[in-house]
């Protein structure tokens, strides 16, 4: 494999997006205004959009009719870029607080857990089909799950012979999550350079209750690195920590999880994909990928 040749791939979440092309150059754009800001070797060089080898799955289409924004909704939405304000993107400094919420949560997760195992999953599929729809379409109609998958999983071979880092945000790390389980059984020769997830709700319940396996869900094989970026307010993530909730896969890997501040405007949830990848922590793994 060609050592120098190195690709990003991106795999988005939820919700309405702006045009393929859109997206993508926002996802560009958040990236490279996190490296410029964050990393002092890219702040001297001005790294610009064009410089990345960057690659978008983009699902939203595939759906349903009128998933794409118009330029009037997007207005209304607040979702077409902005530029972070001064004193905006700041590192995580880690409270007290911060750490005793996170247990509470894992409690409340644990308590979920139980609920889910004793009504036989009856808990999870009514929260998802009342107020995660598009995942509920996920998981109860194949067809759709196979589509979605195959978009990625198609874009993944493409690029087999080079090294790739995988970043994926909200619903698009399950279905990252599920399709690099799956080229770990297909392709023994695939391997994923590093996995990044983004506001993941992989540790919710009703999430790992479907990818378990004798217990704990596997982190899948074909995985060198695997981290997980989390803000403290953003819901999808409620468990912002994923470690504890998955195996180390036969070479020992585990997951390592990171706390930031999502500093995306108008966002009270926190949970925009462009704030993710503008933060200092995300930053410094682009940067050592590159």
């Amino acid at each position: 494999m060609p050592v120098d040749q190195k690709i990003i791939i991106g795999i988005h979440g939820l919700a309405k997006k702006p045009a393929e092309e859109v997206l993508t150059r926002w996802w560009e754009k958040a990236i490279c205004e996190g490296l410029n800001h964050n990393v002092p070797k890219y702040k001297r060089k001005n790294i610009q959009p064009q410089r990345l080898n960057f690659s978008m799955v983009y699902w939203n289409g595939l759906m349903g009719k009128n998933r794409v924004l118009a330029v009037e909704q997007l207005k209304q939405n607040r979702e077409h870029y902005q530029s972070a304000r001064e004193g905006d993107i700041q590192k995580y400094e880690a409270r007290i607080l911060d750490e005793k919420w996170i247990k509470a949560r894992d409690l409340l997760g644990d308590i979920t857990e139980v609920m889910i195992n004793f009504t036989r999953g009856e808990v999870s599929r009514k929260v998802m089909k009342k107020g995660l729809k598009d995942l509920y379409r996920y998981y109860n109609i194949p067809k759709l799950k196979l589509v979605l998958q195959n978009c990625l999983k198609q874009e993944l071979i493409a690029h087999a012979d080079k090294r790739i880092m995988l970043i994926s945000h909200s619903m698009g790390t399950i279905i990252a999550y599920d399709v690099l389980r799956q080229l770990a059984e297909q392709r023994k020769d695939f391997v994923i350079e590093h996995f990044v997830t983004m506001g993941s709700p992989l540790g919710l319940p009703f999430i790992t209750e479907r990818i378990r396996e004798d217990g704990k869900p596997p982190i899948p094989k074909n995985i060198k690195r695997w981290t997980n970026f989390a803000d403290m307010r953003d819901p999808v993530c409620a468990d912002p920590n994923l470690a504890d909730d998955y195996k180390k896969n036969k070479s020992g890997i585990s997951i390592a999880d990171q706390l930031v501040l999502n500093d995306w405007p108008h966002d009270k949830l926190s949970h925009k994909s462009y704030g993710y990848l503008r933060t200092p922590e995300v930053s410094k793994v682009i940067a050592a990928f590159l």
